[in-house]
């Protein structure tokens, strides 16, 4: 099989991790470039493709339901004070990519307010950008723990089993971030690059279809949305959104090379 056959070019996919743009929450510092991040053997750093797709990622801070701070009852301001103080340093210090810096602020943060939902929340992002994909799953368990309905908690555990290859686990969590926010784009695309990796090419392609519909110019989608297709044989499909993603992005080097493969199975080579 050529180098270039749409197996091959599945095989180096890189996924996109694109953490939620919180809205309704109140936040202290915002991240740099950090919405994504890649996932199979071909990864682009999250400045790469945060500047490629444009969004922007709020660091939390505790919330309640309504987007307020939260406060247990039996805490003093001055301990919650102290605990937003390392936090925010804890914020600085990851905005300078000084990550195990950042990782005792946030901890220091919960030691003195354990069910700070948001220094949990960035200590497990911390962890993700660290690679520790163990630590990251242990700290969105408690961020769903404490906020069970939090969308962008079960995307981002979702992606952490999916680092692991714990795909099943990774796809329930996906579902579960759609549940909680049925416009959430980004899940459904890492949905159906899980789906992609599991050889489920039909409910890929119902996924890469929804974000299509949420985003319908995003280069990629439609070229794995073209590899999915060429997978199953649907070779003027494949064609039809692997010309949309050069459209969109004309220097996208996956999809010309997916595009000549198709072409020469089109005309019998």
């Amino acid at each position: 099989m050529s180098s270039t056959s749409p197996k091959n070019l599945l095989s180096t996919f890189h996924t996109v991790l694109f953490y939620v743009l919180f809205t309704n929450l109140v936040s202290y510092q915002f991240l740099p470039s950090v919405s994504q991040a890649g996932w199979l053997s071909s990864e682009k750093s999250p400045e790469e493709i945060a500047k490629e797709y444009g969004d922007t990622v709020v660091l939390i801070a505790a919330f309640d339901k309504n987007g307020k701070l939260s406060t247990a009852d039996s805490e003093t301001p001055e301990s919650l004070s102290s605990a937003e103080e390392h936090y925010v340093l804890g914020n600085s210090y990851y905005n300078e990519k000084k990550y195990d810096l950042a990782i005792k602020e946030y901890e220091e943060a919960i030691r003195i307010k354990p069910d700070y939902a948001g220094a949990h929340y960035n200590l497990g992002l911390v962890y993700t950008q660290k690679g520790l994909y163990d630590l990251t799953i242990r700290q969105f368990k408690e961020v769903i723990r404490l906020e069970p309905d939090l969308a962008g908690a079960h995307f981002t555990l979702g992606f952490a089993y999916g680092r692991k290859g714990l795909y099943d686990l990774a796809i329930r969590q996906y579902k579960e971030a759609i549940r909680t926010k049925p416009d959430y784009a980004e899940a459904y695309y890492s949905l159906g690059m899980v789906y992609g990796k599991k050889g489920l090419y039909d409910l890929a392609i119902r996924q890469y279809k929804e974000f299509i519909l949420l985003k319908p110019d995003y280069a990629d989608a439609h070229y794995y949305l073209g590899v999915m297709y060429s997978l199953k044989g649907q070779n003027g499909l494949a064609i039809r959104h692997t010309e949309q993603a050069l459209l969109l992005d004309p220097n996208n080097k996956p999809a010309s090379e997916l595009l000549d493969v198709l072409y020469r199975r089109k005309r019998g080579y």
